[in-house]
């Protein structure tokens, strides 16, 4: 439990939320996180498969977003959405040129298929492989472009994402 420390366990583990009785029991209310991110149950329907919490959701979209398979590029097998290793800002590759870019949102540049610092990204494509899919801190605070909020800067990635995909 991330409100006490002790251990929980699922009762469902086709759920990602858990009750822990104790806090329940401390807080005269019940106490229901999120296994996934460890965050407090935000979303009303605890029988649902989102908590609420925008960094679990956008883990969401990084673990299950489609891969880049477009031949001979750069960030072919790569994922179609990465998160800032400096920010978190969710950002996609254009999959055209090298495979290094610059967040939108901070302007950190890194390599898109190894997640590498550009300034340390060295042996082109060969000497690169391509990093395992993220999950989100949620620690790391960073302004959304335009001021969005977790759910509308959701909704754009996944029209962007849509819209790529016909």
């Amino acid at each position: 439990c991330p409100e006490c420390g002790l251990y929980v366990q699922r009762v469902d583990l086709e759920k990602l939320s858990a009750e822990c009785l104790p806090c329940s029991e401390t807080k005269k209310k019940v106490f229901v996180f999120c296994f996934d991110c460890l965050r407090e149950w935000r979303n009303p329907d605890v029988q649902s498969n989102s908590c609420g919490n925008g960094a679990c959701t956008f883990t969401a979209l990084l673990q299950g977003c489609p891969t880049i398979n477009v031949q001979n590029a750069a960030v072919h097998g790569c994922p179609n959405v990465r998160a800032c290793p400096n920010c978190e800002a969710l950002t996609q590759h254009c999959q055209k040129g090298c495979s290094n870019i610059s967040c939108p949102n901070c302007n950190y540049t890194f390599c898109f298929r190894c997640l590498g610092l550009d300034e340390n990204h060295t042996g082109g494509l060969q000497g690169c492989s391509i990093a395992e899919r993220q999950k989100v801190s949620g620690n790391k605070v960073y302004e959304k472009r335009e001021q969005l909020d977790d759910e509308d800067y959701l909704l754009v990635l996944q029209t962007q994402l849509e819209m790529e995909n016909r």
